[in-house]
């Protein structure tokens, strides 16, 4: 995933003043949620066989590995990504605006 969408999201969220290191350490935890999401989604399109290949490679801590399984067994994995990062894009986004508007009213 490219950073850059993820950096765009925290600007989006509204932490564009956050420090560097704070960013940095966002992008990561975003970043992580974000593998997950793809990693269920690519389990669901894989055979037993290869899903079985796959979790041994992931739990080998291989990123790059695993990352190229994908692509070889899974034809538009870009797309894939793309529409997992835009749908937890949106619910971060959700999630955001409840969570400001919940802190909102409790200060009534």
């Amino acid at each position: 995933m490219e950073e850059t969408k993820l950096q765009g999201l925290i600007d989006e969220l509204g932490f564009a003043t956050l420090t560097e290191k704070m960013k940095n350490d966002l992008v990561i935890s975003l970043t992580e949620a974000l593998q997950a999401r793809v990693i269920a989604r690519v389990l669901n399109m894989l055979t037993e066989k290869e899903k079985n290949e796959l979790t041994k490679i992931i739990e080998s801590g291989n990123e790059q590995e695993a990352l190229d399984y994908m692509k070889e067994n899974i034809p538009k994995l870009d797309e894939v990504i793309e529409d997992e990062f835009q749908s937890f894009r949106e619910a971060t986004l959700k999630l955001n605006k409840e969570t400001i508007e919940a802190i909102k009213n409790s200060n009534q």
